[in-house]
């Protein structure tokens, strides 16, 4: 891969400023935004997707030491995770097979089932959810419709090829379908497992599709708020990775602020039990979907959660809260935090 030069590097770094920059003062925006992100990256390595999302042009150094920045995620990854285990996790197929038990609807391998197992999956659930078995942020997820049988030969091989995990749709809850029913609105909780095998769950978030796409991904135009963890409800307006913000839906509009979550208990006693599966993998972002009749249902683990969507719509960063946590796993291990 052919490395950017300075001059190229230099203009992409405009382009980020000024089409991410809109509530600054204009006069001299960009080279005083642009030598700021230049020191800020100097003395912390900074990246400039995280300057920006982060609004560090808004704050003062103590504020922006204490966001978990790309630098940190992955300082939390390598201390609370196996990388090993973490292969589990990152492949989807895998994943499945180890938490069956909290996922509540069929699945279907693709590359290690057969044909004539796949047609009986198909009459059972004529529409079904596909995704990759590896993947990120969505890409690649989609709804498949088998009505004519006729083509399932050739649905098949494509599905095949695509080496694609295949899912029962899930019937969403009403008061979550009400924000948008086109996608299923998962919730993103993140927790860590300490070292005395207590499962703290560090964030929660609601996220919400957009009017006619399938999934509530972040980082597909979903949007995202904070969620009390005591109490279920919501206590943020919502975000969308524009920063634009939301105290109804911009579709549906449905209030999100103030929204109880339903079976908040049940969902918290889930994923507290699923964080301690594979106990290697100490920190991970659950996404969680509540079926029709309130059943907890697990869509996927990621080991890399991005904290953006657990900062962004607080504007407040979370590395304070994870500072004593990580001291307290390295001394277990009789290391050294760093």
């Amino acid at each position: 891969m052919n490395q950017l030069s300075v001059k190229q590097r230099y203009e992409r770094i405009i382009d980020m400023i000024n089409q991410n920059v809109t509530d600054y003062p204009k006069k001299r925006k960009t080279i005083r935004i642009l030598t700021d992100f230049l020191l800020e990256k100097i003395r912390y390595k900074t990246k400039m997707s995280d300057y920006i999302q982060y609004e560090y042009y808004k704050k003062p150094n103590y504020l922006r030491r204490e966001f978990i920045d790309e630098n940190r995620r992955e300082i939390i990854h390598r201390i609370m995770n196996d990388p090993k285990d973490c292969e589990l996790f990152n492949n989807k197929t895998e994943f499945n097979r180890v938490f069956t038990k909290y996922l509540g609807r069929d699945w279907f391998d693709t590359q290690n089932d057969t044909f004539e197992n796949f047609r009986l999956f198909v009459e059972k659930h004529k529409k079904f959810f596909v995704k990759p078995a590896e993947g990120w942020f969505g890409i690649g997820a989609g709804i498949c419709n088998v009505e004519d049988d006729s083509s399932l030969d050739q649905v098949w091989r494509e599905l095949q090829e695509k080496k694609a995990l295949l899912e029962e749709c899930i019937t969403q809850h009403h008061e979550l379908s009400e924000f948008n029913p086109t996608s299923v609105n998962t919730l993103r909780i993140v927790t860590v497992l300490c070292p005395d095998n207590n499962v703290k769950i560090m964030t929660a978030d609601l996220r919400l599709g957009r009017k006619g796409k399938v999934a509530d991904n972040f980082h597909h135009n979903g949007i995202a708020s904070l969620i009390d963890v005591d109490t279920g409800i919501i206590y943020t307006m919502g975000i969308d990775k524009n920063r634009r913000r939301y105290i109804l839906h911009p579709d549906s509009k449905k209030q999100i602020i103030g929204f109880c979550i339903p079976f908040w208990k049940q969902i918290k006693e889930t994923v507290r039990e699923a964080a301690l599966i594979i106990p290697t993998v100490r920190y991970v972002g659950w996404d969680i979907a509540l079926g029709e009749n309130g059943e907890v249902m697990i869509v996927e683990g990621n080991c890399m959660a991005d904290p953006d969507v657990t900062q962004m719509p607080d504007g407040k960063g979370k590395w304070p809260m994870y500072v004593p946590i990580l001291k307290a796993v390295e001394k277990s291990r009789g290391g050294k935090s760093k």
